[in-house]
């Protein structure tokens, strides 16, 4: 393939109903999404998610990225794996890179895409000849809502049976009452656990895993302020249950930081936050050698092209310890695929077998959603 053209477009598409975050007031999606095309006119996609509150990669600073790390990929020529991935390697260690993820993601999904494409493969081929799994199983997510949106949500749980929940809390002592809920509704059966996106103090964090311990929550995640490492260690060494870093990967320490310093328990790998597959895949694998819990995350509003890199991503892995995102067709007003990936019943979500990605951008609602940031050349 030789890269012939690279387009970034500016995706929003709205939400289905309101969509509180503890860091985010969105109501709708934003993404960058990358679309390259080769000389015979074959299309690869990538999409990213900047996240300020994560990453500290604004909107601007993403696209900014995006057109810098666009030229350096532009007339690449390669037909062989081993030189794409070494590519790959390369420019996404650069700093430019390093400080745009969601940038570096978009670009690094698309040429996957485009690659796989071409050699008839599923993208999590190029790296196993078998999937590590077949099928993955989704938690639901729950925002910080409460009174009939609450309920609401409960019933759509119990519906499609799935059994692993995180809830989003702010205030420890309402987030209490909204596990005696939870509890009063799925009985002990549903696997619980709690995200609290560092609204606590250490010493909040700990009184607040002491008093929900009859709830039998299975974890807890980003209790703490996303830079205190040190409360976050102090955290984990004091909690009967495991403590799961988010937001706390992103530090100029980085994620490797958090692993070599025995910090949590567990990381939440997002795909678009750490900056696409390759990187993704080399911290989970990382945390299987440190034998601590792994979590493939997921940015709220993520499209069908984030989601298809996660499934691709635990075929390459394997079964984390949860899996998060799959929410498309019931979050977005419109997702962007014409295959519908989201999760079914019990969350179930098969891992893809077509070429690329596993999907088929519909590119009129990419087009209706999208304003073109540039085109090159």
């Amino acid at each position: 393939m030789k890269i012939s053209s690279v387009s970034i477009l500016y995706l929003r598409i709205p939400f289905r109903f309101p969509f509180p975050h503890a860091l985010s007031g969105r109501s709708e999606s934003e993404s960058i999404v990358c679309v390259v095309r080769d000389i015979g006119g074959a299309i690869g996609y990538g999409e990213g998610a900047p996240r300020y509150y994560v990453t500290g990669e604004s909107l601007e600073q993403s696209q900014k990225g995006a057109r810098v790390l666009a030229n350096k990929i532009l007339g690449l020529e390669t037909t062989s794996l081993n030189e794409l991935l070494s590519f790959l390697t390369s420019l996404g260690a650069s700093e430019v890179a390093r400080r745009n993820p969601a940038a570096w993601c978009a670009i690094e999904l698309s040429m996957l895409d485009l690659f796989s494409r071409q050699v008839d493969q599923p993208i999590w081929k190029l790296f196993t000849t078998k999937p590590k799994c077949k099928l993955v199983k989704y938690s639901a997510v729950i925002p910080m809502v409460t009174g009939e949106r609450l309920l609401e949500l409960c019933r759509f749980i119990k519906e499609l049976d799935l059994d692993s929940i995180k809830i989003k809390l702010k205030d420890p002592n309402k987030g209490l009452e909204t596990l005696r809920l939870f509890r009063s509704v799925f009985g002990q059966r549903a696997n619980l656990r709690v995200d609290f996106n560092g609204a606590l103090s250490p010493e909040e964090s700990i009184q607040f895993i002491k008093n929900a311990t009859s709830f039998h929550i299975t974890a807890v995640e980003q209790p703490v302020e996303k830079f205190d490492l040190d409360g976050l260690k102090n955290v984990a060494s004091n909690s009967s249950v495991p403590i799961i870093a988010d937001e706390s990967l992103y530090t100029n320490r980085g994620p490797h930081y958090l692993l070599d310093h025995k910090i949590c328990h567990g990381l939440n790998v997002r795909i678009s936050s750490c900056g696409g597959i390759l990187k993704s895949v080399d911290l989970l694998q990382k945390c299987r050698r440190n034998k601590i819990m792994s979590l493939i995350g997921a940015q709220v509003g993520e499209t069908a092209i984030l989601t298809a890199a996660a499934l691709n991503v635990a075929a390459i892995f394997g079964i984390p310890d949860y899996m998060e995102g799959g929410a498309g067709s019931y979050l977005l007003y419109e997702d962007i695929s014409a295959n519908d990936i989201s999760f079914g019943k019990k969350g179930k979500a098969d891992v893809p077998s077509e070429p690329g990605l596993g999907i088929d951008v519909d590119d009129q609602i990419l087009t209706k959603w999208s304003d073109i940031v540039f085109t090159l050349p």
